[in-house]
C-alpha cells in the first residue's frame, strides 16, 4: 500500500470545542475514505465544487484515531467519562451519577486560571502559597500557627515580634488587673 498522505484527522468537536491529543508513530487509526475528491472542501472549507472527478481515491481519506486491537485495548470505566493516558496513572473524570470531576495526576496539576471555588475545600495534604494570602473570613486551626516573620492584627497595630509589656504591670496567667492600671 502506498503511504497516505495530508489525510485530515478527525478529532471530537462541536459548538466551538474541540478535544484533541496528540498522535505518534505506532497509533492505530481507521482511516475512511470518501467518495468523491475533497481538495476544495480541504483547501477552503465548506460546500465547494469537485476539483477532480476521481471517485473512492486513497488521496481522500479521513484520519479517526483511537481505534483499539485486542494488544492496545483497555477498559473503559462503566460509570464515568474519562480523559486518561493508555496506562490510566493520570486521568480526569466526570462522574454524572456521583456528580463528581475526579483529577488524579500523580506528576503535579497547573490550573493558570483566576479560580473562584463555590463550597468548601478539604486539601488532606501541604498547602504552599508562593503569594500572599488574602482571607476576608475566619481563620481557624487545630494545631500549631507558624510564622517565619512578623504577624500583626488590626491593621498592624499589634506585632507580635514587637508586643511588649511594662515590668511594673506583668501579672501571672491567673491575675488581674486592678481596676485602672495601665495595660502594657
Amino acid at each position: 500500500m502506498p503511504l497516505l498522505l495530508d489525510c485530515p484527522v478527525q478529532f471530537p468537536g462541536g459548538g466551538g470545542v474541540t478535544l484533541t491529543f496528540p498522535l505518534s508513530p505506532g497509533d492505530e487509526v481507521l482511516v475512511v475514505f470518501a467518495s468523491r475528491c475533497i481538495d476544495s472542501w480541504w483547501q477552503l472549507g465548506g460546500v465547494q465544487g469537485q476539483a477532480e472527478m476521481r471517485m473512492h481515491d486513497l488521496s481522500d481519506g479521513f484520519v479517526i484515531p483511537q481505534v483499539r486491537s485486542q494488544p492496545r485495548k483497555f477498559t473503559a470505566s462503566a460509570a464515568a467519562a474519562q480523559l486518561r493516558t493508555d496506562d490510566g496513572s493520570t486521568v480526569v473524570e466526570l462522574n454524572p451519577m456521583a456528580k463528581t470531576l475526579t483529577l488524579t495526576a500523580p506528576g503535579g496539576a497547573v490550573i493558570n486560571a483566576n479560580t473562584t471555588i463555590n463550597g468548601s475545600l478539604h486539601v488532606t495534604g501541604s498547602v504552599t502559597f508562593d503569594s500572599t494570602l488574602a482571607v476576608t473570613g475566619a481563620v481557624t486551626g487545630s494545631s500549631t500557627i507558624a510564622a517565619a516573620g512578623d504577624m500583626t492584627g488590626n491593621g498592624g497595630i499589634h506585632s507580635l515580634a514587637n508586643h511588649h509589656h511594662t515590668i511594673a504591670n506583668v501579672q501571672d496567667g491567673s491575675s488581674s488587673l486592678p481596676t485602672g492600671s495601665a495595660q502594657g
